[in-house]
């Protein structure tokens, strides 16, 4: 993770002198793909720092209703005075994911997570966090990876998304995320 820090430090050139150019890291690949594709990531050091952008990123956007079906990320909202809602009237989705692909920058989602809803039967907005050991190499990796965990629940849907995309490709039929935020939180 110093890797990250680094880069967003300005101090990346340690990577580049020690011949590893072509080899960085999956969580440097990973954040580098991923807001390549306009998603936007934050690195948080613990669970508080991961809570404290959280309600940075809901105030900014003026998000008060949020689809959150994991008890666990429930918490955040209540902590925040918030109560999850249905999906019908969400505003955004607070979410965990299976796994995030370095890649291709893409986060892995499964029903697990949608409550077996299909994208575009979600707000185009979502705040997903994942932790550093949920990084792959590859989306077959990341295949392998819920399969490990989930043995005896695997999920029904898996697909990929990878922040915004631009140009002719964003089409509002196809459901394509509008804003991606990724908090990566410290293992």
């Amino acid at each position: 993770m110093k890797s990250i820090l680094r880069k967003i430090f300005g101090q990346a050139q340690a990577e580049e002198t020690s011949g590893c150019k072509g080899n960085k890291p999956l969580d440097e690949r990973f954040a580098s793909h991923f807001t390549a594709h306009g998603g936007r990531f934050l690195y948080c050091e613990n669970r508080r720092k991961a809570l404290a952008y959280f309600q940075n990123i809901r105030l900014e956007n003026n998000w008060t209703h949020f689809n959150c079906p994991d008890r666990d990320l429930a918490s955040w909202l209540k902590t925040l005075g918030l109560s999850p809602r249905d999906s019908r009237v969400a505003e955004a989705n607070l979410i965990h994911c299976e796994c995030m692909v370095a890649r291709k920058g893409s986060i892995l989602l499964s029903s697990h997570q949608t409550l077996g809803k299909r994208l575009t039967e979600l707000s185009d907005n979502y705040v997903i966090v994942g932790k550093v050991d949920q990084i792959v190499d590859s989306i077959s990796d990341g295949l392998c990876f819920i399969k490990s965990r989930k043995s005896g629940n695997i999920p029904s849907n898996i697909t990929a998304i990878n922040g915004k995309r631009v140009g002719r490709e964003l089409d509002e039929d196809l459901g394509v995320p509008k804003n991606i935020y990724l908090l990566l939180v410290e293992n």
